[in-house]
């Protein structure tokens, strides 16, 4: 008598969630990184100053404080990682591109067209979050986030 086996759990030992978590990391890493060098070069060579509203009435417009950008980076990574790994347990056949529509809806939402700061900036901290998407969707879909 032959064997079934069950797609999910097939798909899930393809994607273990510690390996997802690998890929998801190690994509914010690569943009936190990059986004740090855009921070200093736009600082720095273009003299673009990035400000942004600051907490805790966000009427202030204050300086972007570099940690800001790391964190900003890295912690959608781990939000990213539980969702591809969740899709990849739940619907295999369609999570990476389910995955992939709800980055890009997220990365549209998330630019900054709203904020009361000038163009340069906005145009900087955009390619930020274009940097930031690509890195960690990138990441989790590397071949270090499946089993080997």
């Amino acid at each position: 008598m032959a064997t079934v086996t069950h797609s999910t759990t097939a798909t899930s030992a393809k994607y273990p969630i510690l390996r997802v978590f690998m890929g998801g990391i190690a994509g914010g890493i690569v943009g936190a990184i990059l986004n740090v060098i855009l921070f200093f070069v736009a600082g720095n060579l273009l003299g673009i100053e990035l400000v942004v509203p600051q907490p805790p009435d966000m009427t202030v417009i204050g300086a972007l404080p570099l940690i800001a950008v790391i964190m900003a980076t890295l912690m959608p990574s781990i939000g990213a990682s539980i969702l591809f790994w969740a899709l990849q347990r739940f619907v295999p056949q369609r999570a990476t591109i389910i995955f992939l529509g709800i980055s890009v809806v997220f990365l549209v939402l998330s630019l900054p067209f709203t904020l009361p700061v000038p163009n340069d900036v906005k145009i900087i901290l955009s390619v930020m979050h274009v940097i930031a998407a690509a890195a960690i969707v990138g990441g989790l879909n590397s071949p270090l986030s499946r089993a080997q």
